[in-house]
């Protein structure tokens, strides 16, 4: 009975060392290992936040991460660094985290970083940022498990963003939605709303949501571009902003990035901001030495009021006029590829006065070419 006893008790003991080793931390996650970045970041809904996060790790360790949808395939033999609730079961746990919690943990070889909503998992990320990759001055490796009510005071955001006198986290960000396999990933609008969306997060902490204009309109919109919402106007030059407000929506036109920076510069700076019909109203070109200054660092712009802007375009040494402009589409469903190739013609046209035509790519192709799309095969 005594070595009954024994056996009972020994095996109780293992059994809670196997639980403990079970829950919690399992190992390490290497970042960046050898010089080299050795993971990915994947997120679902918080994108501003995995943005963030790999723009940290460029400006501070000069490594470019890459950044996935949670629908996408990593690269094979890169560690994941998951942000926010996904589709990977290693982020269920933050669905039980409480408001104001966020969880910093390595689950089954994955680093989670997340919080009990978008704006506790975007300050989970600055906290992450702040803690271990600034200043890391070399390789970069998280293990262990960080569990908190509150993200550290002194990694918070103490500004506070309203807008027509309701919080901003109130509003989302709206784009014009033009339909295809290229163009749903990647607009100018699109862009210039995530930039808009990385500023307001970066003042304020809250993450607002961006989406196309193909959703269901909402009472407090901020719209960026000429979306299909009746109170967009219609953009002007490369060189001019447009902000106004009417309603609930706060509308922005602008001829390109820069114009979008001047227009969050104008909108979201100082401490406490409060955004009125009274203080948004802003209609000018006056942008234009600050787009004139990008010409020092090689950049070209331009728009209708300016063509041609320079003399001549060449690929490889050879004149742009030489090449055929081919776009690929294998279900002829969306016409995301035609969009980019004919957009593509379209700037090379207004830069250098060269009239492209863009086609539907053949099955041989012989010549010079520009391919615009996912050639079968590659």
């Amino acid at each position: 009975m005594k070595n009954i006893h024994k056996y009972m008790i020994i095996s109780a003991v293992l059994i809670l060392i196997l639980l403990a080793c079970s829950c919690g931390s399992a190992g390490s996650v290497d970042i960046v290992r050898d010089g080299k970045v050795a993971a990915t970041v994947v997120y679902s809904s918080d994108m501003a936040s995995a943005d963030d996060l790999a723009y940290a790790l460029y400006t501070s360790a000069e490594k470019k991460i890459a950044v996935i949808a949670d629908d996408e395939e990593p690269e094979e033999g890169q560690s994941l660094i998951l942000v926010g609730r996904s589709s990977y079961p290693e982020t269920d746990r933050l669905k039980y985290l409480k408001s104001g919690e966020y969880l910093i943990e390595v689950v089954g070889g994955r680093l989670v970083i997340g919080g009990a909503d978008k704006e506790t998992t975007a300050k989970a990320v600055d906290y992450f940022v702040e803690k271990y990759i600034k200043e890391s001055g070399g390789d970069i490796s998280y293990s262990g498990s960080e569990k908190g009510g509150e993200v550290p005071e002194e990694y918070t955001r103490i500004d506070t963003v309203k807008l027509l006198g309701r919080p901003i986290a109130d509003y989302k960000i709206v784009y014009p939605y033009i339909e295809g396999t290229y163009t749903e990933k990647e607009t100018t609008d699109k862009y210039c709303a995530e930039t808009i969306a990385r500023y307001i997060k970066k003042r304020s902490g809250y993450c607002v949501d961006v989406v196309g204009d193909n959703t269901d309109e909402g009472k407090y919109e901020i719209l960026v571009g000429r979306t299909n919402r009746k109170e967009s106007g219609k953009p002007g030059s490369v060189y001019s902003l447009d902000i106004s407000i009417s309603g609930e929506k706060l509308a922005i036109l602008a001829g390109g990035l820069m114009a979008v920076n001047r227009a969050c510069e104008l909108l979201f700076t100082g401490k406490d901001v409060n955004i009125t019909a009274k203080n948004a109203e802003f209609s000018s070109d006056d942008i234009r030495s600050e787009i004139e200054g990008a010409k020092d660092k090689g950049y070209v712009y331009v728009s209708d009021d300016m063509s041609p802007a320079v003399p001549s375009v060449t690929l490889s040494g050879n004149d742009i006029s030489d090449y055929s402009v081919y776009w690929f589409n294998e279900d002829d469903i969306d016409d995301g590829e035609r969009y980019a190739a004919e957009e593509f013609c379209n700037y090379v046209n207004k830069a250098v006065g060269t009239a492209l035509e863009a086609e539907k790519a053949p099955e041989s192709i012989t010549g010079k070419a520009v391919l615009i799309g996912q050639v079968p095969g590659e």
